[in-house]
């Protein structure tokens, strides 16, 4: 049975090495401060959108499972401070978040 990702699943949106796993557990801070990153185990040559849809899932949701769109933005200002999304990832972005 072919589904809408087996049919649509891109190949060529940018990617590079990802850490694929960053969740609050695996991130350290100090004063506000990165200070450290652990759990390397699911590093690997992915699209970067993956790192982001992961951060999203991770750090965006309230403990009443409530989405935080405040959080999200910021999450995503900082990134494009740093990397620009292209078109192609906003629009597949909505498909890794699931």
């Amino acid at each position: 049975m072919s589904t809408i990702f087996d049919n649509n699943w891109p190949s060529d949106l940018p990617r590079g090495i990802i850490h694929g796993d960053l969740f609050p557990d695996n991130i350290f801070f100090q004063n506000n401060k990165l200070t450290g990153v652990i759990d390397f185990y699911f590093a690997c040559d992915e699209f970067y959108i993956f790192d982001i849809a992961i951060c999203i899932n991770a750090w965006c949701f309230e403990s009443d499972n409530s989405f935080n769109i405040t959080k999200a933005s910021h999450l995503l200002k900082g990134y494009k401070s740093l990397k620009n999304l292209t078109e192609d990832e906003v629009q597949f972005s909505y498909y890794v978040s699931w």
